[in-house]
């Protein structure tokens, strides 16, 4: 089974709440993640899914003028190594430069600077930041 990706999909609090739980390693609990992802700061968010199973999730939220930070970029344990969180973040950049936004920052654990630094094209800020500059699109002619 192919997984597919969808942007703004009807979020399921629980689904949401037990793969982060899982992807993070911590005892799930309820969090109302649709309320949060429908604030005006939400860029976007994408979901992989396996069928009908939520197995991948990433946000951008709007930090500053021309800047948004990427949070939450989770993939279930029994889906890592995959490229799920890899093209995840491509479905966030895609999104983030078409609100015009021209950076996007991460933070993360220093075990996953191989994967912002080199797999998902940050530059280092220091050893767990990072910035992704995008180019802003043109204007119609």
């Amino acid at each position: 089974m192919e997984i597919r990706y969808r942007t703004r999909f009807a979020v399921d609090d629980t689904a949401l709440s037990r793969l982060h739980a899982r992807a993070f390693d911590y005892a799930e609990t309820p969090f109302a993640w649709g309320r949060v992802l429908g604030q005006p700061a939400t860029v976007t968010f994408v979901g992989a899914f396996l069928g009908a199973d939520l197995v991948g999730f990433a946000q951008a939220r709007r930090t500053d003028p021309g800047q948004a930070g990427l949070l939450d970029v989770a993939v279930d344990p029994d889906r890592q190594r995959r490229g799920i969180g890899l093209a995840l973040v491509r479905h966030v950049i895609r999104d983030v430069e078409a609100a015009g936004l021209s950076r996007l920052l991460v933070e993360f654990e220093p075990p996953l600077s191989e994967f912002y630094f080199g797999r998902c094209g940050f530059s280092r800020r220091d050893a767990t930041t990072g910035v992704r500059w995008l180019s802003r699109p043109q204007p119609p002619v």
